[in-house]
């Protein structure tokens, strides 16, 4: 239960803008004062071999002031800079799509950065003494370390412009939530398809689950992460079997359904522990759910279908990546749905995502709103006939089939001329007969 929690917190504070600041600035403080015991024991004014790294107290107090006085200013702009991005990227990409752009550190970098320098600076300058009566003290070194510390933040300041003009180009957009829905199947799907496996489900295990009790969610919100290994734990350790009725990305109201578990003497206790093993927040997230961000490309591809927007390539670059993925899952074995313990006895049968799910939930919506788009639906029908070549179950075979006819039938509604709508048809014909040899291939192979 710690780890899933503590995995399910760290991607909520790494998406957020406060986390590195802050740490910054706590290292910066420490950074501060270790320099400042290094001056008082080093005394750099009295090491003739670098005597040119020292200054005045007057000089350094003026270095300091200006240093840290410039760099909260520019902190104020790259503060602006980055709300004026997030307002833009949430306006075109939509609200969603801040997540890819919070994932990329740069922006938070550099307010750790600058808010750290100027502490650093404020805290040398407080310790800068330049009256006799009190003690000189100048802290010769110190000074040093904020000069390059100033330095080094306009240094970060100009990858950070840099970083903003590429982050907004939609093809980086694209990109940057396609490498997420790509992390997202290696991590949920790592083995690849071998010999042909169906899953094994004993009718017994089903009538001992509809015969108990039913779970109902005690929390609302997205459904981020389950537990799975504080859940195989308990069903073992009060001998059930559960039985998942949702999987992460439903969304959860209170009181309804999401779990079954074969009979038990304390059902409420019962109940309170399985919804424990439940992490439920405001949004979705790619770490247990692929879907996730195969809905944030699908977003921009609408958006950019919408008649406001009227930018086909866009939607054809997210094409081009939701098939990649499409045919890196179909390549993958998807996992057995029951869960068993050490000594071979199910414990929980989980409700795991399917490829046609994934398939319809990466085409459909862009199908709809591609009717009117000749261009972006030879292309959507050409990134199906590439996948063709992929799949490998025939349950995988027939959601693109189904896709296939669907699309054909739409064709003669299309406000397409003649030929666009007789190449419409040439092309789901040739995909079908790639398919049709696809699964000879495969019929030979077995």
């Amino acid at each position: 239960m710690l780890e899933t929690w503590l995995i399910n917190q760290w991607d909520r504070v790494r998406n957020s803008l406060w986390f590195i600041p802050t740490f910054g600035l706590v290292i910066s403080l420490f950074a501060a004062v270790l320099m400042l015991n290094v001056d008082a024991t080093v005394r750099a004014e009295r090491l003739p071999s670098i005597s040119w790294a020292t200054t005045t107290a007057s000089a350094a107090m003026a270095t300091m002031t200006t240093l840290a006085g410039s760099l909260v200013g520019v902190t104020g702009v790259v503060f602006s800079i980055t709300m004026l991005t997030l307002a833009q990227t949430s306006s075109m990409y939509g609200s969603r799509l801040l997540r890819s752009f919070l994932n990329h550190n740069i922006a938070q970098v550099t307010l750790a950065t600058f808010l750290g320098t100027s502490l650093y600076c404020f805290t040398i300058l407080w310790a800068i003494r330049g009256d006799e009566d009190l003690g000189t003290f100048v802290p010769h070194l110190s000074v040093g370390v904020g000069l390059i510390g100033g330095m080094l933040s306009f240094v970060v300041f100009i990858s950070f412009i840099n970083h903003v003009a590429e982050a907004i180009q939609a093809t980086n957009v694209v990109r940057s939530v396609a490498h997420d829905l790509s992390d997202a199947i290696d991590r949920l799907f790592p083995e690849e398809i071998g010999h042909s496996r169906e899953d094994h489900q004993d009718a017994s295990d089903e009538d001992a689950v509809s015969s108990g009790s039913t779970i109902r969610s005690t929390k609302e919100g997205y459904l981020q992460a389950i537990d799975g290994e504080t859940l195989l734990h308990l069903a073992r350790k009060e001998d059930l079997i559960i039985q998942l009725r949702c999987r992460p990305g439903d969304f959860l109201i209170k009181g309804m359904p999401i779990a079954a578990a074969s009979a038990t003497a304390d059902a409420d206790e019962i109940n309170k522990e399985i919804n424990q093993c439940f992490l439920v927040g405001s949004r979705r997230t790619p770490r247990q759910d692929v879907e996730c961000a195969i809905l944030e490309l699908v977003e921009v591809a609408v958006r950019a279908l919408s008649p406001g927007i009227n930018d086909p390539q866009t939607a054809i670059a997210c094409l081009n990546y939701l098939g990649a993925s499409m045919a890196k899952l179909a390549q993958r074995e998807f996992p057995d749905p029951c869960r068993r313990d050490k000594d071979g006895n199910i414990r929980v049968i989980a409700f795991p995502l399917r490829f046609p799910s994934a398939f319809s939930s990466a085409f459909e919506e862009i199908r709809r709103h591609a009717k009117t788009s000749f261009s972006v639906t030879v292309h959507l029908i050409r990134v199906i006939g590439v996948l063709a070549h992929q799949v490998r179950r025939t349950q995988d075979r027939e959601a693109v089939l189904q896709f296939l006819n669907v699309i054909e039938r739409e064709a003669t509604d299309c406000p397409h001329d003649i030929d666009d709508k007789t190449e419409i048809l040439v092309l789901v014909n040739h995909v079908r007969q790639t398919l049709d040899c696809e699964s000879s291939s495969a019929e030979l192979a077995s």
